[in-house]
């Protein structure tokens, strides 16, 4: 647009110049010094009209800078629709279990057609410094909709590679990474919810978090405050063609975990906390992946009055799973095989061994249909268990959006 005004404003000048030599020619011709003298004056008044439209260009691109400078530091845009975004999850199964001795009370025999889970997040980003984050969830036909998560997060890292986050949230310790329709045992025995404040790092490929929180567990006589934390550090990286990952994780306090939580009597009424550490690593090559990860407590969980929650047992559990994702129809298509299990965890319901495998399609974009066969094995009856085995057969149909 400003070239062409600038070529506009020079075709001006030249008419005018043209106009001016036509009238002259209707008067005395004017002598060589004279024309010398017009030519010069013209071409004074172009160069005039050449620096104005040179500041001018200068201007405006000060008013553009000005401009994009003001909509960057007010977010991707200036209204909320800019900022925010919806993402949910929906999931629906229709299950059958045959639980051979029927005394398997988690397990007991029959069919069912299920809600599995349906989650709704939303997340906004307030400012180039600030977002935040709220996601509702209702899960398995037996839990009311309610705020699975929500999060302040202060930081930037595309600049700075330290952030903070506040609220409550399913803390940074464990994965707990599937590509089943159930979850491994190490998310039924130590994933922890709870509101916390975790500070993250995160720089080419290392990351490190510390957190700390009030979890529900207290030691006996001590004030309710803040004296449970945990940390971990890891690294994920692209080596010719194979990325990995790897990551160690502590806590000081995991009978907060729900597995652990739901069995204690008087969670105020601790002995002392119970850590634990894990540590958990993903490779991933073309269609290939490979997942593990360990959970286990450094010692047995103890009350004051209750006493020993566990036999004197040191729980822990595990996860092993193979993924191969490739084209079938037309669609990407994945089959997986997983085994899970446990060790001194039987008297918090935790299974001995768990058998998984997968057969699943994409059958349209963002729905994916899933058939899922697991084999849940219990303690023996000398350990505490029941001794039996069920077998489940799930179909599970998945939309995101």
């Amino acid at each position: 647009m400003l070239q062409l005004k600038t070529k506009t404003l020079l075709g001006l000048a030249a008419l005018a110049g043209g106009f001016s030599v036509s009238l002259a020619a209707a008067q005395p011709m004017p002598s060589a010094e004279q024309m010398w003298a017009i030519i010069q004056q013209q071409q004074q008044q172009i160069q005039a009209l050449q620096q104005q439209l040179g500041q001018t260009n200068q201007q405006v691109a000060q008013v553009e800078k000005v401009a994009e400078e003001v909509k960057s530091s007010r977010g991707a845009g200036s209204h909320w629709s800019d900022k925010v975004t919806v993402s949910g999850l929906i999931e629906g199964t229709v299950s059958s279990t045959q639980n051979k001795a029927g005394n398997m009370a988690a397990l007991a025999n029959g069919s069912d057609i299920n809600l599995k889970k349906a989650e709704l997040s939303i997340d906004g980003q307030v400012n180039p410094w600030v977002s935040a984050n709220v996601t509702l969830l209702y899960e398995n036909d037996t839990n009311p909709l309610n705020v699975d998560a929500a999060t302040i997060t202060v930081g930037n890292r595309e600049k700075f590679p330290v952030s903070v986050t506040v609220g409550a949230m399913a803390l940074p310790f464990g994965v707990f990474e599937s590509n089943m329709v159930s979850d491994p045992i190490t998310k039924e025995m130590a994933e922890i919810k709870d509101s916390a404040v975790v500070v993250s790092y995160a720089l080419k490929g290392f990351t490190a978090d510390v957190y700390a929180f009030n979890g529900g567990s207290q030691k006996t006589g001590k004030n309710n405050s803040i004296d449970q934390f945990g940390g971990d550090i890891g690294y994920e990286g692209e080596f010719e063609g194979v990325t990995a990952a790897v990551a160690l994780r502590y806590v000081n306090s995991v009978e907060n975990a729900t597995g652990l939580y739901d069995d204690l009597s008087t969670p105020t009424d601790m002995a002392g906390y119970t850590s634990a550490w894990g540590a958990n690593g993903k490779l991933s090559m073309g269609g290939l992946t490979l997942i593990g990860e360990y959970i286990g407590l450094t010692d047995h969980i103890q009350q004051t009055t209750a006493g020993d929650r566990n036999g004197g047992k040191k729980a822990s559990a595990w996860q092993t799973e193979l993924a191969y994702s490739f084209p079938a129809l037309g669609q990407e298509a994945m089959v997986a095989v997983a085994y899970n299990g446990s060790d001194g965890a039987q008297v918090v319901d935790m299974m001995r061994s768990r058998y998984m495998a997968l057969a699943g399609i994409s059958v349209y974009e963002n729905a994916n249909l899933n058939l899922e066969w697991k084999r849940d094995v219990d303690y023996s009856v000398a350990d505490g268990g029941s001794g039996n085995d069920a077998d489940s057969l799930t179909l599970r149909l998945a939309v995101t959006f």
